[in-house]
């Protein structure tokens, strides 16, 4: 319940343009984060300007942190935030769950943010249920992997966003999705894909890959995943994601029994 963050890191790093700059790369190195709860944090419960966004967690310019068996839940906004510079993260066996939207705002109510990142990231064995906006937001990202998560009862499983004013560093790029488990999505499309057409090519291009998901529509007509460019634009099925995005060689529709 605390008044603004309840976990925070930051370092200064300005001028770094990547993860092996290290003449300008400075960043916190090796925190672990294990066996730790978030509940109820953010009680301050307004918005704040993008520079100055302190909500529950927010981390950046960290190098090697690592969050293990975490549970971040009932906050409001996002139950952890990866925001800038930070690079070889892991996140694994932690849940994240009923996260709330902060009040005046529509998609602050996150899972788990990853933003302005270099990789490698692994996300791996997680669970996100239930949050306010969606899962697991990625923007700005690059080199991440993600194995074998639950993502269900939020209004969107996932969504990757590609900012052009950031793109020189921080291209959305490399992100391999796989074993994930997407259920119960209510708005537009369980994956989504939001910069503009001019942010995306085609995921062969920007070497985005989902494969082995299991998709558990809350309707038959809901769309699995929308692609920017609207070339591309919606998949309705797997087949359709095979056909337009070259995804899911492995992917399938089942039914998926989660409290």
């Amino acid at each position: 319940y605390t008044y603004l963050e309840a976990l925070s890191a930051w370092a200064p790093s300005p001028n770094a343009t990547g993860p092996s700059d290290a003449a300008n790369y400075h960043p916190l190195d090796g925190i672990q984060l294990i066996d730790v709860v978030l509940h109820g944090n953010y009680a301050l419960n307004v918005s704040q300007p993008a520079g100055t966004a302190d909500y529950v967690a927010k981390f950046l310019n960290t190098r090697g942190t690592m969050i293990d068996n975490m549970e971040s839940y009932a906050n409001n906004g996002p139950g952890f935030w990866f925001d800038t510079q930070n690079s070889n993260m892991t996140v694994k066996n932690s849940y994240f769950h009923d996260n709330k939207n902060i009040s005046g705002t529509t998609s602050t109510g996150r899972g788990l943010n990853l933003e302005a990142n270099w990789g490698p990231v692994l996300i791996q064995n997680n669970v996100f249920s239930n949050n306010a906006r969606m899962g697991l937001g990625i923007t700005a990202s690059q080199g991440i992997t993600m194995r074998n998560n639950l993502i269900a009862g939020s209004p969107r499983c996932m969504e990757l966003t590609n900012d052009l004013s950031r793109v020189a560093l921080f291209p959305l790029k490399n992100i391999s999705l796989k074993g994930t488990v997407c259920k119960g999505w209510t708005d537009f499309a369980g994956l989504m894909t939001i910069g503009g057409a001019p942010a995306f090519t085609t995921p062969s291009q920007m070497g985005i890959m989902a494969d082995s998901t299991t998709y558990d529509p809350p309707s038959s007509s809901s769309i699995y995943a929308w692609w920017e460019n609207k070339s591309i634009g919606a998949a309705y099925s797997v087949s359709d994601e095979q056909n337009k995005f070259g995804w899911e060689t492995h992917g399938k529709k089942a039914a998926v029994t989660w409290p």
